[in-house]
């Protein structure tokens, strides 16, 4: 296939937008956020979920609403997403792009996703990627173009997911490899709501041997108030065994508002 038609080929795209970090070591930096139609997992409490809950589906979420897979998704070329950057970020503000979803790296065999990483790359932006540890990268994404930070952000009992289907070691112990990389960081991000959900981190953590340093806990909720009241004790209990704590900077400023 030809450079032009991999080009000319669209990615199913949710939206694109100019923010903050809201969460992890890159919090408070302003971003470019490349969101992905779709997903292999269906967590109940999925703030994204119209990425993939459609009507029709049988998937159970905390909010009964569906979406039309029509309506929320837009076909875009990698020319059109380049250009969707520019429009974003006019006066190329910052470097940093995270490609998230949903998962994208149910995306990762397409050409066109493929040829979207090299332009970014091309383009020097500092390549992110945002998944759930469930798919393992392609050695084209963890070798040969130099992603910057992977987000994982492996899911507990608390996303009603049977464990055979949230938790894949092979893909885990991938990401945990790649962790040792010097030139590569990988965060391993957890939503805690219960001390439970605490301690089953403190059971991954041990199963594959992953750095203390590279745990980052994060209070769930979709409100101030629910971020607020899940995080005075989730602080205390980072403190007392090593882990990182951070703060969902962009619920507790606009609550569960899309495209921010």
């Amino acid at each position: 296939m030809k450079k032009s038609e991999i080009k000319d080929k669209p990615l199913a795209v949710s939206e694109i937008f100019y923010t903050i970090q809201g969460e992890g070591p890159d919090l408070g930096k302003p971003i470019i956020f490349i969101r992905l139609i779709g997903c292999n997992l269906s967590c109940n409490f999925c703030d994204t979920a119209y990425t993939w809950n459609w009507e029709g589906d049988n998937f159970i979420h905390n909010d009964v609403r569906k979406y039309s897979k029509d309506s929320e998704t837009v076909w875009m070329t990698v020319d059109q997403i380049m250009q969707e950057l520019k429009k974003v970020d006019p006066n190329r503000s910052t470097n940093l792009v995270v490609i998230t979803g949903g998962n994208p790296l149910i995306h990762q065999k397409a050409p066109e996703f493929k040829q979207l990483l090299i332009e970014l790359h091309r383009k020097s932006y500092d390549i992110e990627m945002e998944d759930n540890g469930t798919i393992a990268p392609d050695g084209y994404i963890s070798e040969e173009l130099g992603i910057s930070l992977y987000h994982i952000t492996p899911k507990l009992a608390n996303s009603g997911l049977a464990e055979s289907v949230r938790d894949r070691s092979t893909a885990m112990l991938r990401y945990v490899n790649i962790s040792r990389d010097p030139n590569c960081r990988v965060v391993f991000k957890y939503v805690i709501s219960t001390p439970g959900d605490f301690a089953e981190v403190c059971v991954l953590v041990k199963k594959y041997n992953i750095p203390r340093e590279s745990v980052w806990m994060m209070p769930e909720g979709i409100s101030l108030e629910e971020t607020m009241r899940n995080s005075k004790w989730l602080i205390e209990r980072c403190i007392e065994v090593g882990f990182n704590f951070t703060p969902r900077l962009h619920i507790m400023i606009w609550g569960n508002e899309r495209g921010v």
